[in-house]
């Protein structure tokens, strides 16, 4: 198994080029979804590009999909036969710096996922940061139980329950060390300051 080398985030490399939003849910009901799939609409007849993060599966992302002018960036995670020479690491889009930023996030045992995991990991990263990693969304919709928009911090002697975070965990991640807004629909306070913002 070919070793990624981990490399920080440098958020002074970041070139803002145009509006563009992420979404991602973790256990969200149908009620919730519709609200996120709301606000996606103003934000795309607004003039933003959605970041879609290649999960076929994701009803939320599919119904967004469906919205009239809507400009997508469609980033793919790891396929089988992604790469013809299969002695080259699976890239997405063949890029390597959302391996090396996911590989620095995710910690040591990054290198001891199989290969897909790591692509879907890098795929995170790019969604949020862009194809070359230097051209961030403003802003990722999102929900979780816990309502969180920061990863909870480490304390000592205490276990965070990552269970109510799910999916969501390795997102914020990403945001926390690159500057990304979050607004989790779990709150009403962060709704309504989104609400204000695109108003």
């Amino acid at each position: 198994v070919e070793t990624i080398t981990s490399k920080k985030i440098d958020t002074d490399s970041f070139e803002k080029v145009g509006k563009s939003f992420a979404v991602h849910t973790f256990e969200a009901d149908e009620d919730t979804m519709k609200k996120i799939a709301v606000v996606a609409n103003i934000l795309v007849e607004q003039g933003f590009v959605f970041r879609h993060n290649g999960r076929s599966e994701d009803k939320l992302q599919n119904k967004i999909l469906e919205i009239d002018n809507i400009k997508v960036e469609h980033y793919l995670p790891y396929v089988k036969g992604y790469n013809e020479n299969t002695t080259k690491p699976v890239l997405v889009n063949y890029y390597e710096l959302p391996f090396n930023h996911a590989a620095e996030l995710y910690g040591q045992k990054y290198n001891e996922l199989k290969k897909g995991s790591r692509a879907i990991y890098a795929s995170q990263v790019q969604t949020l940061l862009g194809k070359e990693c230097n051209n961030p969304v403003d802003m990722l919709l999102c929900f979780s139980p816990d309502g969180s928009e920061r990863q909870p911090p480490y304390e000592k002697g205490k276990k965070y329950d990552y269970s109510k975070l799910g999916s969501l965990n390795f997102y914020l991640r990403v945001t926390d060390v690159s500057g990304i807004s979050v607004y989790n629909f779990k709150n009403s306070e962060s709704i309504q300051s989104l609400v204000k913002l695109i108003k």
